[in-house]
């Protein structure tokens, strides 16, 4: 079930109920003294931006959605909304065709516009905390993939399995272990990289231990309510770099 969601993973009407109606801040609903100590606190969209950092798109925008159980999407950049990483995906493929490492960096930045999920912010010390993983822009198109059995019987890869595997300018081929050599879609060549399979399905390597809360840190947040509950201020993490970030109440 988990990985059959993934289809409509990075939807921002999966949440869209939560923000239908206004939201109080913690002031007016008479918590003040304890304002920030509880998830609920946070609920709602926030927009804001980074200090001194600009994204690919050279904006600095950053927009966050929240639930009361912690669950929520952070957006960069003020690139159209991408819920379907598909095309990020596709123009990494198409740029570095047989080795891995364009693909493989898809996870290690944000990409302006998708909506990455998180499922398990918590409140410590009245500060919001909260981890993204990279890897997710990945997951649709490894499910995409059909699964193959491996050269081991009760295994299997998003790849054909094959004796050889050649390309000769934008052809490419593989040679079955019975048969003749057969045309092969040449992204698929890096699948192996950044995918997984079972007999069913394939997925990110990673997205297993996305749903069990186990991984979700290649981005993170840090950040405290201000200004009796409207701004929420603190420092985003994105690989080796830093910034502060500076949210509004929406």
């Amino acid at each position: 079930m988990w990985r059959n969601a993934v289809r409509v993973l990075g939807s921002v009407t999966v949440f869209a109920g939560l923000w239908g109606c206004a939201q109080s801040t913690p002031a007016e609903s008479g918590d003040v003294a304890s304002y920030g100590s509880q998830l609920r606190h946070y609920q709602g969209t926030w927009i804001g931006y980074v200090e001194a950092y600009e994204f690919s798109d050279d904006t600095d925008q950053v927009i966050v959605e929240l639930d009361a159980d912690g669950q929520g999407i952070i957006r960069f950049g003020q690139t159209a909304p991408v819920d379907d990483s598909s095309d990020i995906v596709a123009e990494a493929l198409s740029s570095d065709i047989f080795f891995p490492d364009g693909v493989l960096s898809l996870a290690d930045r944000v990409h302006p516009g998708y909506g990455y999920h998180f499922s398990a912010a918590i409140v410590n010390e009245r500060r919001l905390k909260f981890g993204i993983w990279g890897g997710e822009v990945i997951q649709p198109w490894c499910a995409g993939l059909e699964p193959h059995e491996g050269a081991d019987p009760g295994t299997y890869q998003c790849l054909p399995y094959g004796l050889e595997y050649t390309r000769v300018d934008d052809e490419c081929t593989y040679r079955p272990e019975d048969g003749e050599v057969e045309e092969l879609a040449c992204e698929l060549m890096l699948c192996t990289f950044v995918c997984a399979c079972d007999e069913a399905s394939c997925w990110a390597l990673g997205y297993d231990d996305m749903l069990a809360g186990e991984l979700g840190d290649s981005f993170q947040f840090d950040g405290a309510l201000f200004e009796r509950g409207n701004e929420l201020e603190g420092t985003l993490r994105l690989g080796n770099a830093s910034a502060t970030v500076r949210l509004m109440r929406n």
